[in-house]
């Protein structure tokens, strides 16, 4: 039997603004890591598009924007260095030219999370959703779940740290009924010291 047009129309709605799984041939950066000189550890950055990459544009502190280069120093893409000792270095942004500051990051939030709750937007019928998706959304390392009125930001790179005031401001402003914002870190983001951590604490309460 045939599928009902509305049905199928509202299906491909659904997945493209859930973005659970990439276009055909897309290049969205889903791993961020990579391996390259001149920098104290090596990675691995999985995907065809990442298999030049030669080095970024300088090391620097978790947070800072950095540039990536393939192995004729042409660009390839931008990104937020992580902790140091962490797995992933670099968690890539944007395959474009773009000037990625707080405000820019924030857009990129509040866009996420208008798209989950054009989906659901009846909290009696459904108040329990994902708000933001990490990499397939574009901002690796950084989830946001709604548990009815409360939004739980887990982080799993330090990159964050420097624009979670920001984000918070952004995401609660977008999800109407939120009343508390809770901060859950990632083990290793709770093994660093609490300087690296810009003083955030595992289960921190943020708002409410």
């Amino acid at each position: 039997m045939a599928s009902h047009p509305s049905r199928a129309n509202a299906l491909s709605l659904a997945l493209s603004l859930l973005s659970l799984s990439p276009p055909p041939h897309s290049h969205t950066p889903y791993h961020s890591e990579f391996t390259t000189p001149g920098l104290e550890k090596s990675y691995t950055l999985i995907g065809p598009q990442w298999d030049d990459i030669k080095r970024v544009s300088h090391e620097g502190k978790a947070g800072d924007v950095v540039i990536l280069f393939d192995r004729n120093d042409k660009f390839l893409g931008v990104g937020l260095l992580s902790e140091k000792n962490g797995r992933i270095r670099v968690r890539v942004l944007s395959l474009k030219r773009v000037k990625v500051d707080q405000e820019w990051l924030t857009t990129r939030g509040i866009r996420a999370a208008q798209k989950r709750h054009f989906l659901f937007p009846n909290p009696g019928r459904t108040n329990a959703y994902r708000v933001v998706n990490g990499e397939n959304d574009g901002l690796g390392g950084f989830v946001c779940d709604k548990y009815n009125d409360t939004l739980v930001i887990k982080l799993y790179s330090a990159s964050w740290f420097r624009y979670l005031e920001s984000m918070v401001d952004g995401l609660s402003s977008s999800i109407p009924g939120t009343n508390r914002v809770v901060l859950l870190l990632s083990r290793g983001l709770q093994g660093l010291s609490v300087e690296e951590r810009n003083g955030y604490e595992n289960a921190q309460t943020l708002r409410g």
